[in-house]
């Protein structure tokens, strides 16, 4: 089995979820502009962003939507 990386770079985590690079860094300044939480958690090192393949797996179960 193949090790895979807990924590993504934009482009990684925007291919994990299947989102474009441009909708990760349109929720992060929004999220700062309007002081909301972001829609996609992330983690800020110094300029760093960082996003933990838990979390997003996560974030994508939440907001699945299942008809009834």
């Amino acid at each position: 089995m193949a090790h895979e990386k807990r924590y993504l770079s934009t482009p990684e985590a925007a291919d994990f979820i299947g989102m474009s690079v441009s909708y990760l860094n349109q929720d992060r300044y929004y999220s700062k502009a309007t002081g909301t939480a972001p829609k996609v958690p992330f983690i800020r090192l110094g300029r760093t962003i960082k996003y933990d393949r838990v979390i997003l797996a996560d974030v994508m179960a939440e907001n699945m939507v299942v008809a009834s």
